[in-house]
């Protein structure tokens, strides 16, 4: 089996930083620093919890989702394993491909891959299928730390 878990739910918003207020007090969780996808012009926040908060500015997909249907659930992201393989699941059910984004994190090291299948063939979802090879929790704090010594240590020199 390609599929390896539900990898988060995204709704979209009308105000982010009120959602996440929301959100963080009804269900006692912590989403990440917001961050601007320069693809989509959506502002975003995630959580651990694997819920995705996206506010769109006027012009952009979320944006224009929100105006037709109201604020709420509009795409499902999917953890694969192998994505060659999904796709062609994918392709020969019919479902047809909207984009794909290969973001890879340092050259020639792990990235993440993403693939879009629009909303009219999955029953008004929009899908994501998403690969990426997952980092231990350690590595990801040791990492964290250095970039936090790295930003100190510039910051301190200023």
């Amino acid at each position: 089996m390609f599929v390896e878990k539900i990898e988060r739910i995204s709704i979209a918003v009308k105000d982010l930083d009120k959602s996440i207020q929301f959100f963080s007090d009804l269900l006692g969780i912590h989403f990440d620093e917001t961050f601007v996808v320069e693809q989509s012009g959506a502002r975003e926040a995630i959580s651990s919890f694997g819920l995705e908060l996206v506010e769109g500015k006027p012009g952009t997909w979320v944006h224009d989702f929100i105006q037709k249907k109201g604020e709420g659930v509009f795409s499902l992201m999917i953890k694969v394993s192998d994505m060659e393989k999904a796709k062609k699941v994918f392709k020969d059910k019919g479902v047809r491909l909207t984009g794909e984004i290969n973001s890879i994190t340092e050259p020639g090291g792990p990235g993440l891959r993403e693939v879009s299948y629009h909303p009219k063939d999955t029953h008004g979802v929009m899908i994501f299928l998403t690969e990426y090879t997952e980092k231990h929790p350690a590595t990801i704090a040791a990492l964290e730390r250095r970039e936090d010594t790295v930003f100190s240590s510039v910051r301190d020199k200023k």
